[in-house]
């Protein structure tokens, strides 16, 4: 297909200011939002810059955001800059993290989704608690040979993970601030929370419920079903419930 020079323009001009700031809002350009509703803009966009530029774009509430594949080095956070970011000491305590992280987005998409294609309401940040104590305490129950063969198989530090996990203390009434305890498994499941919440991908009610933000459904509803490596690693909790 052969495309204008003009439509060319309007389809690079939308990257680029994506690119820059992540998302175009109807009310504050107008003008380029309007180029994403252009039917040949968005067959140059869809078909040709985001393949090449391994991103994704979707539109919510009049605004539309660029977000990076799983894939793309170049936009996600590398471990040192998501260390340095939510301040953690090593990359155990970050893959402590993502597990934490995982198992958030499996509460809001796991049977329910299936079942109704909607996610839930909200999430209390106690059944999250419960299900990483859960897990660790299966991965416990491995022996060495066991435990050393899953993590080579799905690529993750599970020795560590639990090292971290056993390592932190448990939340008792006399703790005032939940958010600064981080080192207790409860705060640190709200430290773990709060980068996300940062991110604008969910809202944490009185340290207590996890919300959803639109953001984060169109997010979730694309990757969590459908990436090679996040259903490895649900394959790995399967087998080891």
């Amino acid at each position: 297909m052969n495309y204008e020079e003009s439509e060319m323009k309007e389809a690079f001009t939308l990257y680029h200011k994506l690119l820059g700031k992540g998302k175009i809002e109807k009310r504050e350009d107008t003008e380029t939002y309007r180029f994403y509703f252009s039917p040949r803009v968005r067959d140059i966009f869809q078909n040709i810059i985001l393949p090449i530029a391994k991103v994704r774009v979707f539109n919510v509430d009049e605004t539309i955001y660029l977000m990076p594949d799983i894939d793309n080095d170049i936009f996600s956070y590398t471990n040192e800059e998501l260390r340095n970011l939510m301040k953690l000491n090593s990359n155990k305590e970050l893959y402590t993290v993502q597990f934490i992280w995982l198992n958030v987005i499996s509460e809001f998409y796991g049977e329910q989704f299936q079942l109704t294609n909607e996610s839930r309401t909200y999430v209390k940040v106690e059944m999250i608690l419960r299900k990483v104590n859960e897990y660790i305490n299966q991965f416990k129950q491995l022996n060495d040979e066991e435990l050393f063969d899953l993590s080579v198989e799905y690529e993750m530090d599970l020795e560590g993970l639990v090292g971290v996990w056993e390592s932190l203390g448990k939340m008792t009434e006399d703790v005032k601030d939940y958010k600064k305890a981080t080192k207790r498994d409860y705060g640190f499941v709200l430290k773990a929370l709060s980068f996300w919440e940062n991110e604008k991908l969910l809202i944490i009610r009185n340290d207590d419920e996890i919300v959803l933000t639109e953001k984060m459904k169109q997010m979730a509803g694309q990757f969590y079903h459908h990436e090679e490596r996040i259903n490895q690693i649900k394959e790995l909790l399967n087998k080891v419930k």
